[in-house]
């Protein structure tokens, strides 16, 4: 027993050194001004990019026990920290390409935000040092996502599935970074693509219309897509074309599961006794 529990500490010991490499290289006021917008941009003289590009190679190759705090630091300043992440990590059971390590992450951030606000120690994150780079805004810790879009590895529904299901899941993430996911990581050809959007609402939570409101215009106005994706989340019908609001079979299929947009349709949709009638059964059995 004493000897995990000194290997604990030893490793806790060596976590600290190496944030605290970290800390001399970036400040936490320098970054946190940056990513609120208060400085243009982060500067480095060629030793410190030096230094930081060896932490990189060093702490990403390694089972580093800083390893995530300092990914997602790095990975918010630069993309191309991005191609020092191992393209496969080292475990024989669970090993994860890059794509995978950032999906690891988002629930990392998902977890921590969940321990700031209901307490626990489970994403395995430093929060003194989190709490010191990030404030606790759901926003600030996402930044890698904003810095990543160009990345052409991340555009890819392997990556922008599970992320759009992660997000979110622990806490309220700000919509902007599933929104994000649509718009910058989606390329056209998945904008109008049914399956995709299939896929998306089968896997992951909705949030209040999107993905649909990245979707093609030919994907918005056709009836049958709209059928499809109303039936797994009729909260979609609010990003769809307009002209679905005097569509009695979209109504019925919308009211199915989400009753509470009985108000999007129009006036002679609402009027209609068993629109009207099914709209309020439904709500009763879901209670919503």
């Amino acid at each position: 027993m004493s000897i995990d529990k000194d290997l604990n500490d030893l490793t806790e010991q060596l976590r600290r050194v190496q944030l605290d490499v970290l800390r001399g290289l970036i400040e936490p006021e320098e970054f946190k001004a940056w990513a609120k917008g208060q400085s243009n941009n982060l500067t480095f003289g060629a030793d410190k990019e030096k230094a930081l590009t060896g932490i990189a190679e060093l702490f990403f190759a390694q089972k580093s026990s800083a390893k995530t705090e300092v990914s997602l630091v790095l990975l918010a300043i630069d993309q191309k920290y991005f191609y020092h992440l191992p393209e496969q990590t080292s475990d024989d059971i669970l090993s994860k390409n890059r794509t995978e390590q950032i999906i690891d992450l988002i629930r990392q951030v998902e977890v921590f935000h969940s321990e700031i606000l209901y307490g626990g120690h489970n994403s395995g994150l430093d929060h003194d040092f989190m709490l010191e780079y990030f404030p606790n805004d759901r926003h600030t810790t996402f930044l890698f996502l904003d810095t990543l879009a160009d990345i052409p590895e991340l555009k890819t529904e392997e990556f922008i599935v599970p992320a759009w299901k992660e997000i979110g899941m622990a806490t309220e993430a700000p919509d902007s970074w599933k929104n994000l996911l649509f718009s910058h990581y989606a390329t056209p050809q998945m904008l109008d693509n049914e399956s995709f959007f299939i896929r998306c609402l089968q896997e992951g939570i909705s949030n209040w219309g999107d993905p649909l409101r990245s979707a093609s215009s030919r994907i918005k106005s056709d009836k049958n897509a709209a059928l499809i994706l109303c039936n797994l989340d009729g909260s979609v019908i609010a990003e769809l074309d307009p002209k679905f609001k005097d569509d009695r079979d979209l109504a019925l299929i919308t009211l199915s599961n989400a009753p509470r947009y009985f108000d999007w349709f129009s006036d002679e949709i609402k009027a209609d006794p068993y629109i009207d009638a099914f709209k309020s059964a439904v709500a009763r059995y879901i209670g919503n």
